[in-house]
């Protein structure tokens, strides 16, 4: 391989090194001589190789399958060897200086060689679009948009996203294009943008369903499913979910339905049968032996919700340590998957402030905290919990002021039953100190309320109403 450059190769590898700057002036499709075109499309090709690799070791086997990435060839004119030679070095060194590590077959040197490139992968797949690589675009996006989200690297994955799906429709393929609005769908629940994740899952299953996508049709569902229970519109989330079992017998998606069943059990009340889908969840998991550690500590940190609602603490307390090792050993693999590590924290930390122990509260509230990414989900249930803890310690002050920012969040959250939830707490926290704004919030929260069956609510509102 040349080295030095020549003067007008190096000069290109700086007008490339440019382009891929994050952020960095994008160069247009005019300006891409031959040369430019050629390191270009090496970086492309190396960057879409890699993760794909990467993407393979990551998954956790429940995206629809795609297909093999196409390479560019014969791109940008005749070839000249010492030209693709230096394209070939230059992508190499790029690739390299641009995180550490190698996707390697190892789950961690994947997970880590994609979370040290979150940065520059949308500046790759901004690149591939602009140069008229479109094929190349969407595919990359396909591989790096699930593994980005979680990682956290919320505003990457939705930059991936939107220039996958544009590639896509510029192919003119109708599965690509529907395999990017499911990505974008995802991406879109994930920052809490529910009305264009909908909108997203609209567009993609008819295409699933005409091609006999399975698992796109299953995958798009429990996208739907998913923005309904982030809603607390309880009834649609589970239609969705039985939808998925009936149509598909895939293991991995069956086991992703029925703990969602459990969870969407858990939040209208029905504990018993929580426990129940719950636990009928993690046997599909372990008899199919899928290695799906995000799944194993979704579905503990829910069992261990349902039996601390219960009052069953020695039960929620395993769970709770169920979901922890299974965090743990993501850790050792270098996976992260942030909005279910924080929900564990976060469940630890309430088992804590049940068990009298607000110092250990804290510590798992922190730890939930200093993992959040982005996004705001979950913010409000942490900060409520962090109000408690500090309100278990004597500390009533800090505790008011921080369940009036849990408060806050809720009113920008917009999910009615939480929102009463949390004024219920801060009223409670003013109890005997400021009797009528104590008054104020529990007459708020029973308007809240008031058009909600479910029996959580019907709870919490006949609690308000005695304590009024």
């Amino acid at each position: 391989m040349p080295s030095p450059f020549t003067h007008e190769q190096s000069r290109t590898a700086e007008q490339v090194h440019a382009a891929l700057e994050p952020g960095g002036p994008a160069v247009p499709s005019t300006d891409m001589d031959t040369l430019f075109r050629r390191f270009a499309a090496a970086v492309v090709n190396r960057v879409l190789t890699d993760a794909d690799s990467a993407f393979r070791c990551c998954e956790e086997m429940l995206g629809p399958v795609l297909p093999p990435p196409v390479l560019l060839t014969g791109y940008a004119g005749a070839p000249a060897e010492s030209d693709a030679a230096a394209a070939v070095h230059f992508a190499a060194e790029w690739v390299a200086a641009s995180g550490s590590g190698a996707p390697g077959p190892q789950r961690a040197e994947a997970a880590a060689w994609l979370r040290t490139r979150a940065r520059v992968l949308p500046a790759v797949a901004l690149l591939a679009a602009r140069a008229g690589w479109d094929r190349q675009c969407w595919q990359l996006a396909a591989r790096c948009y699930e593994p980005l989200l979680a990682e956290g690297a919320l505003a990457e994955s939705v930059a991936v996203c939107a220039a996958g799906l544009a590639a896509a429709q510029r192919c003119r393929d109708p599965h690509a294009v529907a395999l990017m609005h499911l990505a974008c769908g995802s991406a879109a629940t994930m920052t809490g943008w529910l009305d264009e994740a909908l909108a997203h899952y609209d567009q993609a299953l008819p295409t699933f369903q005409q091609m006999g996508d399975e698992r796109g049709q299953a995958r798009t569902t429990l996208g739907a499913g998913a923005v309904h229970q982030a809603r607390r519109e309880l009834y649609a989330a589970r239609l969705c979910q039985l939808a998925v079992l009936e149509t598909t017998s895939i293991p991995a998606l069956t086991a992703l339905a029925t703990g969602n069943l459990g969870r969407i059990a858990l939040d209208s009340g029905e504990l018993d049968e929580a426990v129940r889908c719950s636990t009928a969840a993690l046997r599909i998991i372990d008899g199919a032996g899928i290695p799906a550690l995000c799944q194993v500590m979704e579905v503990s940190h829910d069992l261990a919700e349902a039996h601390l609602a219960l009052g069953d603490l020695p039960a929620a307390r395993r769970h709770v340590a169920t979901a922890l090792s299974a965090a743990n050993a993501a850790a050792d693999q270098d996976m992260t998957f942030t909005s279910v590590h924080v929900a564990v924290h976060l469940t630890a930390g309430r088992l804590a402030l049940v068990e009298g122990q607000p110092e250990d509260a804290m510590r798992e509230f922190t730890r939930a905290l200093e993992m959040r990414s982005n996004a705001d989900a979950h913010l409000a249930d942490l900060l409520e919990g962090i109000g408690q803890a500090l309100e278990v310690q004597g500390q009533r002050t800090a505790a008011q002021a921080v369940l009036h920012a849990a408060l806050s969040q809720r009113r920008i959250d917009g999910i009615a039953y939480h929102t009463a939830s949390t004024m219920a707490h801060l009223a409670a926290a003013y109890q005997d100190q400021n009797d009528t704004l104590a008054t104020e919030l529990r007459a708020e929260a029973i308007a809240q309320l008031r058009c909600l069956a479910d029996a959580p609510s019907v709870m919490l509102r006949e609690r308000l109403a005695t304590a009024a």
